[in-house]
């Protein structure tokens, strides 16, 4: 989308002046790193709604708020513009995707904070199943390779994607 482009090519262009030159931010997973620092990013806490909890999440007028100062966006517009831009990389979600990023007191929260649902296996692999398996993954020429992999500030060693077992 346009707007996407020149909203993230405005923030890889930016040249800081020397009175913000400690909080420049370059890149989204630069700027994501920032965001989730335990002092200086956004408050991430146990939020309320009807009845219903949401575990470290952020109100979105907040958000637009630390853009704006740590960021340096010069507007709210752009500030939401970036908020959405991290919805559309999948890096930020509304608790319960139903809402676009707004400044408002909607609650999102960063996708990497999910806990992934945990589907149990219909029968305990058998010691034959388990040898089979582990001799297919190391065959060299069929097997799957195995290489460190970076998610943002994240390094994972030695491990693959799921879509290449």
């Amino acid at each position: 989308d346009e707007d996407e482009i020149e909203n993230d090519a405005h923030l890889r262009n930016r040249k800081p002046d020397m009175a913000d030159s400690g909080k420049a931010v370059y890149t989204i997973p630069g700027m994501v790193a920032l965001m989730r620092h335990p002092e200086k990013g956004i408050k991430l806490k146990t939020r309320h709604h009807f009845f219903k909890s949401y575990k470290k999440c952020f109100v979105g007028s907040d958000c637009v708020d630390w853009l704006m100062e740590n960021v340096n966006e010069p507007d709210r517009e752009r500030a939401i513009a970036l908020g959405q831009i991290l919805m559309n990389r999948g890096i930020i979600r509304h608790v319960t995707n139903t809402q676009p990023f707004a400044d408002a007191n909607y609650f999102y929260k960063f996708i990497m904070d999910d806990k992934l649902p945990v589907k149990k296996m219909e029968h305990e692999l058998t010691p034959t199943e388990i040898k089979k398996i582990s001799t297919a993954f190391q065959n060299p020429r069929t097997g799957i390779k195995l290489k460190d992999r970076r998610e943002f500030i994240h390094i994972y060693k030695d491990t693959f994607l799921g879509s290449e077992a």
